[in-house]
């Protein structure tokens, strides 16, 4: 199988505690795996490594098989993330802000499957609003409609319904399915065991820093059905 994302042997270390010990993480294109597991386990320290936020301590992270340490600004243009906390507008309204987002990615990477007007249409945000005054369930709303924007090879996600209303949780859910049937590799922290039996193929569990695998089946209906208990295999 070819993998969008590949990473091996994650270790992330503060001082002396240790965040992320030998976690390894792979997602094949058109694939989401959900990240479950408790508050402070370690996922979204997980997200930032793959996000090239964060450097690993040990390991290597790969994107369309290009490693991280070696060719940063290369996998950061494959990747799109939307975090827990919400990154600042700049001032910026949200037609100027997702406009300059989008402007990052050359058009030689992206198939331009959706327009600005389309995407701020289907986001339901206004156009010319400051994005640094909108309410935190707005804001995800842009984030998100700017994360699919960029069709990134893989995408990560920090619990990305988190504010928003049933209207829009269905809205960005329906869009995610999209995003993933697309071709999009998806890893998401989700905390609600609905949305990872809407869009994960495969769902593993952080716990300390450390992953444990469970492996989803197919349902009679062809969808994936995660199943959520802990195998033992990391």
């Amino acid at each position: 199988m070819t993998h969008a994302l590949c990473a091996t042997g994650l270790h992330k270390r503060f001082g002396t505690t240790s965040a992320i010990a030998g976690v390894d993480v792979q997602a094949a294109p058109g694939e989401c795996v959900g990240l479950v597991g408790s508050n402070g386990g370690g996922r979204s320290t997980l997200l930032r490594l793959l996000a090239t936020l964060l450097r690993p301590t040990a390991g290597t992270i790969e994107i369309d098989g290009l490693d991280a340490s070696r060719h940063l600004y290369e996998v950061r243009r494959r990747i799109a993330y939307v975090g827990e906390s919400l990154a600042p507008g700049h001032g910026l309204c949200v037609r100027d802000y997702l406009t300059f987002l989008s402007s990052t990615r050359s058009a030689a990477t992206r198939a331009r499957r959706m327009s600005l007007e389309e995407a701020l249409v289907r986001a339901g945000v206004t156009p010319d609003a400051d994005v640094d005054v909108l309410s935190s369930g707005q804001r995800r709303r842009v984030a998100l409609a700017g994360a699919f924007l960029l069709e990134p090879r893989v995408l990560l996600l920090d619990d990305p319904f988190c504010g928003l209303d049933a209207d829009a949780r269905t809205t960005f859910s329906v869009w995610l399915s999209e995003v993933r049937n697309a071709g999009t590799a998806i890893v998401a922290a989700l905390n609600e065991e609905r949305d990872v039996r809407a869009l994960c193929h495969r769902v593993v569990r952080l716990e300390a820093g450390r992953l444990v695998s469970a492996v989803a089946q197919p349902s009679s209906d062809g969808r994936y059905v995660p199943a959520l208990a802990e195998t033992g295999a990391v």
